[in-house]
């Protein structure tokens, strides 16, 4: 009896260099390990989609876009006019959303919601040939950096908001 008395704060102390890590693992780095797998999956899934965005914002080419003047912010086509200097000034369209304000007899009132990423020297020229155009108006224009949920980078994005008033065909 007196042996294993000896033995006792081996024991214990044992136990706690065995049993303590044993425990932390199971509440704590299971836990985040598992999040760390599912925040992977996420962002590969988040890339995809985002992929797949891009390409579906833009619509097809119309036989009579040159000339169908006034419908660019509805139709998207804006997009496909500013997609030259996005690849000439390294900028990404992250998201485009064409909104109806407001609808009246005359015509109708639109407004797009335009998301780049980018640098903000190439931002800022990017912004200087939209607004040379004058199909469109540049009503806001907004910077923000954001951090990256897939590898925590910070990333500089502008929102250009256009508006731009359709008139209806006469009959």
């Amino acid at each position: 009896m007196r042996g294993l008395a000896a033995y006792g704060g081996l024991l214990k102390l044992a136990g706690l260099l065995i049993g303590l890590p044993l425990v932390v693992y199971g509440w704590g780095i299971a836990r985040t390990l598992e999040l760390h797998r599912t925040l992977r999956q996420q962002a590969v899934l988040l890339q995809s989609a985002h992929a797949d965005t891009i390409a579906g914002a833009l619509p097809e080419r119309t036989e009579n876009a040159e000339t169908d003047f006034g419908r660019t912010v509805k139709t998207g086509e804006l997009l496909h006019r500013i997609s030259p200097w996005l690849e000439q000034f390294g900028v990404t369209a992250e998201r485009y959303t064409p909104y109806r304000l407001q609808r009246e007899q005359e015509g109708e009132l639109y407004a797009g919601e335009l998301l780049l990423s980018g640098e903000f020297i190439p931002l800022t020229r990017l912004l200087e040939r939209m607004e040379s155009r004058k199909e469109e108006r540049i009503v806001s224009v907004s910077y923000q950096t954001v951090v990256l949920p897939q590898n925590r980078k910070k990333q500089l994005q502008m929102t250009v908001i256009f508006q731009q008033i359709t008139k209806k065909d006469a009959p």
